[in-house]
């Protein structure tokens, strides 16, 4: 009896160490891809000027009018910290827990979004996506795996319609043709007075995304069609996805939420706000 125990705490000691080891390994993954995502901001961007909007449509000279002010650096890189709720429920069930979480996004490269999340037993962990490559993996207590998915095509899909839609909200020079921020293609087209879409492509992968602009030509929604396979029937998919912008403030020359909600089946009845930043610090 005395035997079995010892070598039921041996095995469980190597397990501990065996987890310790992959989450040690994950957060030096994690430090090294925000440290390539940070490196690709422009050494000497251009500066904004207002001839660089010509050609564009209309709504699409107010989006860039708002968000960027005359003579600022175009720099394509952002580091934003934020905080607010995660729901880690559903609709018909929310289950919405306290957020911390800081995001590093480079278009068209990538970004990593780490985050901390409920209390107590706290779960932890990045989603991203960076040289071609994505994941989802979150632990509890920083140690026991809970989700890992990715290295898929499906999951890179999904993950690149995150960083258009991301992008566009934080990093809206990468947008700007005159940035040149390295998308293989972009084009932007009016849908409205108030309204454009703009289409990216990278290799095989491609994404349109609409934007919807206040009066002042700030962005007020952000909405795009996912492949995504957070549905009942959990298969990919095109669905949409979106969020509406609820406070801006002005950073380094830039207009930027500080304040969003965003979830799936965005404009529909089966829409879930599961993302609710209620403070972001975008930096860069």
């Amino acid at each position: 009896m005395v035997n079995v125990l010892l070598l039921a705490f041996a095995l469980l000691g190597l397990v501990g160490v065996f987890l310790a080891y992959m989450a040690r390994r994950d957060r030096y993954d994690d430090a090294r891809i925000v440290a390539r995502l940070l490196a690709r901001q422009p050494a000497a961007p251009p500066a904004f000027s207002l001839d660089m909007l010509e050609g564009l449509p209309a709504p699409v000279q107010r989006f860039f009018r708002a968000a960027i002010a005359e003579g600022t650096p175009l720099t394509t890189v952002r580091d934003v910290t934020m905080q607010g709720h995660f729901d880690l429920g559903s609709k018909e069930a929310p289950n919405p827990q306290p957020m911390r979480a800081r995001q590093v996004i480079a278009p068209p490269l990538g970004f990593l979004w780490s985050v901390d999340m409920g209390e107590g037993l706290g779960i932890s962990g990045s989603d991203g996506l960076c040289d071609g490559k994505s994941w989802s993996r979150f632990r509890l207590l920083g140690l026991f795996p809970v989700a890992r998915v990715g290295d898929s095509p499906d999951h890179l899909r999904s993950a690149f319609g995150r960083l258009v839609g991301d992008a566009l909200l934080f990093t809206p020079a990468a947008f700007l043709p005159a940035a040149e921020a390295g998308w293989d293609s972009l084009t932007w087209q009016s849908t409205g007075p108030d309204s454009a879409s703009v289409t990216v492509t990278l290799g095989a992968l491609s994404q349109t995304a609409g934007i919807v602009l206040d009066g002042a030509g700030r962005l007020r929604h952000v909405s795009f069609q996912r492949w995504s396979n957070e549905n009942p029937a959990k298969t990919y998919q095109l669905q949409p996805f979106g969020g509406d912008i609820t406070a801006h403030g002005v950073f380094g020359g830039f207009t930027l939420p500080t304040a969003l909600t965003a979830g799936n089946h965005y404009g529909t009845g089966a829409y879930h706000v599961f993302f609710d930043v209620t403070a972001c610090e975008p930096r860069g």
